[in-house]
């Protein structure tokens, strides 16, 4: 009798806990649906939301005084209005949305097309260390995916599914930084901030607006060091001509040559729109950028 209430124990012990196991399942799939609803509900009001910001920029009376105008002046003193961020809240929604200059940073998948300043992003990289694997591992994510396309890396072998064709965001380009950091056993990569370096606009318009250049970008576009670049960036005044510029910056001739190699201008009426949106447990980031002059929005990235 004993024995046989020890099976019997057992057996109720092992029914618990694949009932506990089958409940805590079904638990998790209706979590995951719900989740999924959510998700799924979130993308709709991001819609909603991305065309109400679209609707005020296109409305407002400052912007098209930008656009018509050129005016240099005017797109700064709207940009230092705005700087900080715009927060809003909608039913339990609360929004965060940030406008900045969309042409402060370097468009990063240009290198797929320009030769020279593949090379120049190599020798930037080059001073803090970052292997040259790095620049083969941003062109093979830039290749069109179509049959007979050659690899130089392994990247695709284990993130099969990685979005092709362009780097299209700061979230797709940390997956292939963290595949870079476990492949090459590297972390060189950490010391560069790529947030103030890379914009991932494709051939819609990568000219470098010299009047918000960051640092970062005037390290690269002069070839000159970290601390002169930040000299150059931290200036308050906005210029309206080249000539201008360079002469306040004192650029040497060196400088003035090396930058001459990329597409750049004092006056680029491009905004890059980043919109934070927290619900409950869920949080979506949204950006795109904003032609001043055309009204128009392009280049948008849901992530949900």
């Amino acid at each position: 009798m004993q024995r046989k209430k020890g099976i019997a124990l057992l057996i109720t012990v092992m029914f618990v806990i694949v009932i506990t196991v089958a409940v805590g399942y079904a638990l998790k799939q209706i979590n995951d649906s719900s989740r999924y609803v959510e998700k799924e509900k979130m993308l709709y009001q991001a819609h909603i939301f991305v065309d109400d910001v679209i609707t005020l920029l296109n409305g407002s009376a400052q912007l098209k005084s930008i656009g018509e105008n050129n005016s240099v002046e005017e797109l700064y003193l709207f940009l230092q209005g705005i700087e900080g961020g715009i927060p809003l809240t909608n039913d339990g929604t609360n929004l965060m949305v940030y406008i900045t200059s969309a042409c402060s940073t370097f468009a990063v998948n240009s290198i797929n097309k320009d030769k020279q300043q593949e090379e120049f992003l190599y020798e930037y990289l080059s001073r803090y260390n970052v292997r040259g694997e790095y620049i083969e591992l941003l062109k093979d994510v830039m290749k069109e995916p179509k049959e007979g396309v050659y690899y130089n890396t392994t990247i695709f072998e284990e993130n099969p599914t990685l979005f092709r064709g362009s780097i299209a965001s700061m979230k797709h380009l940390k997956k292939i930084n963290r595949f870079y950091k476990k492949e090459y056993q590297d972390d060189a990569i950490d010391a560069i901030n790529f947030t103030q370096l890379f914009n991932f606009s494709t051939e819609t318009n990568t000219t470098i607006d010299l009047n918000y250049a960051t640092p970062e970008v005037w390290e690269l576009i002069t070839g000159t060091s970290s601390e002169r670049a930040k000299n150059l960036a931290e200036g308050e005044v906005v210029y309206s001509s080249k000539k201008d510029l360079f002469k306040a910056l004192n650029l040497g001739e060196d400088e003035q040559n090396r930058l001459g190699k990329f597409s750049t201008d004092i006056f680029v009426p491009y905004l890059f729109i980043k919109m934070d949106i927290i619900r409950e447990n869920i949080t979506s980031h949204i950006s795109f950028e904003y032609d001043i002059k055309h009204r128009k929005g392009y280049n948008f990235v849901y992530e949900i």
